[in-house]
């Protein structure tokens, strides 16, 4: 081919191809798998960067990708086809030009594609069950049953539960007393926590009475945008009325995670909330990716979560 066929040619490939072309198109029902969502408990626990995330999405879709773009290619091609079939005067078959022309036209269309696949899952995925468990190095709170039998004391995970709600102990110990459960050891009255408490002393008692093994954590609930993570910087706010209980998603039980929060709370998770050891941290799941979930075990509707989170 001379150089003014191939110059004219090239001119009718280019034109043909539009400005912006979409080589991968996500439908709109189209989301991220359950092992992906998998991978944002560690975007939300601060141990995987959100870009890597990404990158971890782009290599786990990159068979689909490839199949996509294929297909796309070979539909551009079509129109250019058509586009050369429409120059009378061109003095090469349509079908030569597009092969001598091949990785011209292949990196035209990689650098006019505008797809984003992966934002395009992430934002059909939508809003996710989430909760958000308290860890310590002990175990959890035992069961109604033994609490009530053997009596509390403001100390190993009950004395974390206390102060990450900031109850006022001794408010509570006359609560827990008229509630005829023993209390042993020092209750001290913490006056700066009255009127900030994130939940009632009533709604803490009847989680308590309420709880069927023995190694419930204290569980905040919600539901998370996953499109939030881009500019998610690790702290996590459970609006005023969403739940807080019990759960136990190792052997799948809890108490009604009823106690509704009085005043939002944030977690921070670029830092433990209390305690001093590496244990006393938060950890967050989207419920179906962890364990036993709490809708399988409960079988909630939608309207359990409560509102959305926030994040920043």
């Amino acid at each position: 081919m001379n150089t003014a066929i191939n110059e004219a040619v090239k001119a009718i490939v280019l034109n043909a191809i539009p400005k912006s072309v979409t080589l991968n198109y996500v439908e709109h029902d189209d989301k991220l798998s359950e092992d992906q969502l998998v991978l944002v408990n560690d975007v939300l626990n601060m141990k995987l960067k959100y870009e890597s995330f990404v990158d971890g999405i782009y290599d786990d879709i990159n068979p689909w990708l490839m199949d996509c773009s294929s297909n796309a290619i070979r539909v551009y091609q079509s129109e250019i086809k058509t586009a050369l079939e429409s120059q009378q005067d061109l003095e090469i078959a349509p079908e030569d030009a597009i092969s001598e022309n091949e990785d011209l036209i292949r990196d035209t269309l990689y650098s006019r594609d505008s797809s984003t696949p992966v934002k395009d899952l992430i934002r059909n995925t939508r809003a996710q069950p989430l909760r958000v468990e308290m860890h310590t190095n002990w175990e959890g709170l035992d069961s109604g049953y033994n609490l009530w039998r053997y009596g509390v004391a403001y100390d190993e995970y009950f004395k974390h539960i206390i102060d990450v709600l900031n109850l006022n102990p001794a408010k509570l110990k006359k609560v827990l007393l008229a509630h005829n459960l023993e209390c042993t050891g020092a209750w001290p009255n913490r006056k700066a926590r009255d009127g900030k408490e994130y939940v009632s002393y009533e709604a803490l008692v009847s989680e308590m009475e309420n709880t069927t093994s023995n190694c419930n954590r204290l569980t905040f609930v919600g539901l998370f945008n996953v499109s939030g993570l881009e500019d998610y910087k690790g702290k996590i706010t459970f609006p005023a009325g969403n739940c807080v209980g019990f759960f136990d998603s190792w052997n799948g039980a809890g108490s009604m995670i009823e106690m509704e929060l009085l005043r939002p709370l944030t977690i921070n998770f670029n830092k433990a909330q209390y305690g001093q050891t590496e244990y006393d941290s938060f950890n967050a799941y989207l419920d179906n990716t962890k364990s036993y979930s709490i809708d399988s075990v409960y079988g909630v509707t939608n309207k359990f979560w409560g509102n959305q989170v926030t994040t920043a």
